[in-house]
C-alpha cells in the first residue's frame, strides 16, 4: 500500500475514542464498525473543508481500520486511522494544513455524527444522547499527535503496520504449567487494576472470541483521494483499455472473482 497506493505527502495518525456506555453496542453489532468509520471520515472531510474554504469540494485521503480490543484484549471499540495532513482539490494537486493545525473542532464533528448514526440505527435513543451532551466531558477523544513527514516511507509503513496488529501479540502469551493462560499487556490498565490477564484457558477464548473477524467482514477502509474512483479520476491508476492484454487479464480476474468488467 505504501508503494503503490499512498501519495508521498504528509501523513496524521488519528485515533477516534467513544464513550464506554456505546461499545457495549459494538459487541452485538458489527456492522457499527463500518459505520463507524464512514462517520470519521465525514467528519475529517467536513473538518477539512473548513480549513480551506478557497479550494472547491476539498478531498483528503484516509484509512481508517476499527479495532474492538483494548491493550488487555478488553473490549474497547474505536478507530485507527491515517489521514493526509492536508486536502487534494479536484485536479489531484495537493494542499498542506499547517503542522500546528488545532483538530479541537474534529471531536466535536465526530461525537455529533456519532450520536446522530448510533440514534438512526436505534442503537441508543434519544433520552441517551442528551445525556451524553450534557456531560462536561462527552467521553469522545480525538488523538493526533502522532505525524509522519513527506518522504518517510518507513515511518508509514510502520504506523500502517501498527493500525493493523491483530488482537493478540503471541510474544506477550504465555500457557503456563498450572494450566492459566498469562497474557501479558504493553501498559497498566487503570480500569482493570492491572497490566496482565490471568485466566483459563476457556476465559482466554471467550476474551478473544469477540474480537475475531466476521466472514467478509473490511477491516480496512479507504476513503476520500484513496478510493479507486479518486485515484482513477487523478491519473494515479492508469485506465486498462478492453482490447490489450492488461485489459483482457483484469477482466479474466474479475469473471474468475464474480464481478462484472
Amino acid at each position: 500500500m505504501v508503494t503503490e497506493v499512498l501519495p508521498d505527502i504528509p501523513y496524521l495518525q488519528m485515533v477516534f475514542t467513544i464513550p464506554k456506555m456505546l461499545r457495549k453496542h459494538f459487541l452485538f453489532d458489527r456492522a457499527l464498525y463500518g459505520e463507524l468509520s464512514k462517520v470519521a471520515y465525514a467528519a475529517t472531510r467536513e473538518f477539512f473543508a473548513a480549513q480551506f474554504p478557497s479550494i472547491e469540494r476539498p478531498i483528503p485521503a484516509m484509512i481508517v481500520a476499527p479495532q474492538s480490543f483494548g491493550n488487555l484484549l478488553n473490549p474497547h471499540a474505536h478507530l485507527h486511522a491515517v489521514s493526509s495532513l492536508g486536502v487534494f482539490d479536484q485536479e489531484g494537486t495537493f494542499h498542506a494544513a499547517p503542522h500546528d493545525l488545532d483538530f479541537t473542532p474534529l471531536e466535536e464533528l465526530f461525537r455529533e455524527r456519532t450520536l446522530k448514526m448510533m440514534l438512526r440505527r436505534e442503537a441508543i435513543t434519544p433520552e441517551r444522547v442528551e445525556l451524553l451532551r450534557s456531560w462536561q466531558h462527552s467521553g469522545f477523544n480525538l488523538n493526533t499527535t502522532r505525524r509522519v513527514a513527506a518522504g518517510d516511507r518507513q515511518s508509514l509503513e510502520t504506523l500502517l503496520q501498527y493500525i493493523e496488529r491483530p488482537p493478540v501479540s503471541l510474544r506477550r502469551l504465555t500457557y503456563r504449567d498450572d494450566g492459566m493462560v498469562h497474557y501479558q499487556g504493553s501498559r497498566f490498565h487503570p480500569g482493570l487494576g492491572r497490566d496482565h490477564q490471568l485466566v483459563t484457558p476457556v476465559e482466554f477464548l471467550a476474551m478473544l472470541v469477540p474480537h475475531i473477524a466476521l466472514r467478509y467482514e473490511v477491516r480496512i477502509r479507504t476513503y476520500g483521494a484513496l478510493s479507486t474512483t479518486i485515484r482513477k479520476r487523478f491519473g494515479w491508476i492508469p485506465r486498462l483499455l478492453p482490447g490489450t492484454v492488461d485489459g483482457l487479464l483484469h477482466r479474466a480476474l474479475y469473471r474468475i472473482a464474480g464481478r462484472e468488467w
